[in-house]
């Protein structure tokens, strides 16, 4: 826990019962697991392995079993789903994300009918799982706001493959600001959703994220070596 902010290291302990002795005997467990998989290529740092801890509470045979199921060419048919990827991965190198968890605003204005048809019951369930069980992401809440009254019928498809817990984190705001709000404190968000801060700068993002292509290049070479020779085959 070297590094960590005072206020960061009393979420990880209260929420995640993060300790210095309990990171470093799960680190080697998980470690061990790991390297007990002959044919998964996957990084052994602890660095690395820390973030699937604390996905799973330092449950070290669930963080296992998210590293195993693990792919980030899962959504690769999907340019959107891509870049959902690449923003999620960036955001799980900040401890902050990794231990408090995080909130989603997501933003449905302009979604219509012609957008769903891209969205087949398969696509979405695959998308699904990649986050309830591939991701080492602790999702706190999804916030949904200018959400277009046709976004119902595929939420009613989404809803299927959600687990219960997940169900009760997501919120339908519309455009009732007032309601995101009592949910998300003013400071914590831009000016066009009401609050105090500076709209968000997506330029600046997307130069972060080109300024880390190498650590992408490296994440995609990871998982199951026979798995993804087997997949390529298929393609070709």
């Amino acid at each position: 826990m070297d590094g960590l902010p005072p206020d960061l290291k009393i979420v990880a302990k209260q929420e995640l019962g993060e300790t210095p002795e309990v990171r470093r005997d799960a680190v080697a467990r998980l470690r061990t697991l790991v390297d007990e998989e002959p044919t998964l290529q996957c990084p052994l740092d602890e660095e690395f392995l820390v973030k699937f801890l604390r996905g799973r509470k330092y449950r070290v045979e669930e963080a296992f079993e998210n590293i195993r199921v693990w792919n980030p060419g899962v959504c690769s048919l999907n340019e959107f789903f891509r870049a959902v990827i690449v923003g999620t991965e960036y955001c799980l190198l900040d401890q902050r994300f990794q231990i408090a968890g995080v909130v989603a605003v997501v933003d449905l204005e302009g979604l219509n009918f012609s957008h769903l048809l891209h969205y087949t019951p398969k696509e979405l369930r695959k998308t699904i799982k990649l986050g309830q069980e591939c991701y080492p992401l602790r999702i706190k809440g999804i916030y949904f706001v200018n959400n277009p009254q046709v976004f119902q019928l595929m939420y009613a498809v989404v809803k299927l493959f959600l687990n219960a817990k997940l169900i009760k984190r997501v919120h339908f705001i519309g455009h009732d600001y007032d309601q995101l709000h009592e949910l998300v404190p003013r400071e914590l968000l831009p000016e066009e959703y009401g609050g105090t801060l500076d709209n968000y700068d997506y330029d600046e993002f997307e130069r972060d994220l080109l300024s880390t292509d190498t650590f992408f290049v490296e994440l995609g070479k990871h998982g199951y070596r026979e798995q993804r020779a087997q997949e390529e085959s298929t393609e070709l």
